[in-house]
């Protein structure tokens, strides 16, 4: 089964650019265990400046956290897509151009 780790997706989260107020953003946490997943929130949430916030779609909010990583919304398919090409890569060997 092709699965990624969170090695796979971890370096694009980790840049952690500066947020912007109003933006939509891919947010994750890394998650404890033997495993070390990390959960990427389904709902993607726009960042809210006056109150240091994630605002979800259905209307939920929820502070910062210092265990919040993010990836603006717009660069995540591709970071998905260099995800697998590090999966296969480290998996098999093969990088596909």
């Amino acid at each position: 089964m092709d699965t990624l780790n969170s090695e796979d997706l971890l370096r694009d989260f980790s840049r952690l650019p500066a947020l912007v107020d109003g933006v939509r953003y891919v947010i994750a946490e890394r998650a404890h265990g033997a495993a070390e997943h990390l959960n990427i929130y389904g709902a993607h949430p726009v960042y809210v400046a006056k109150n240091d916030s994630w605002r979800f779609p259905n209307g939920d909010c929820r502070r910062c956290d210092d265990r919040d990583l993010w990836i603006l919304s717009d660069e995540f398919p591709a970071a998905v897509d260099r995800a697998w090409d590090r999966n296969r890569l480290r998996t098999t060997g093969i990088f596909q151009a």
